[in-house]
């Protein structure tokens, strides 16, 4: 008969994750890493018997000129948009009269 054990026990603590309109991605990114490293120090100042707190995140890649996921065909270049192609096509471009 199977038995089903429960192991890795965890507490996840997720910040608000509310955008505060006019900030750039990178400075909303900024701010909730500040958040997330206080949620740690505050958790480490009041909490015992607790084995580690570490902030984690996920990461995904876009692209800067249309925002959508970052994919590319076999040769590298990017799918997405043409600004990216284009700009994709001016480094190989570039790259090959350097060569």
């Amino acid at each position: 008969m199977k038995v089903v054990n429960k192991i890795n026990w965890k507490v996840v603590v997720e910040p608000s994750q509310s955008f505060s309109l006019g900030k750039t991605n990178e400075a909303h990114s900024k701010e909730l890493q500040r958040d997330c490293e206080t949620i740690v120090k505050e958790i480490k100042r009041h909490i015992d018997n607790i084995q580690s707190v570490t902030v984690e995140y996920d990461t995904e890649e876009l692209c800067s000129f249309c925002n959508e996921r970052w994919d590319t065909d076999e040769d590298g270049c990017p799918t997405c948009c043409n600004a990216a192609i284009n700009e994709w096509q001016n480094i190989q471009m570039h790259r090959h009269n350097h060569s």
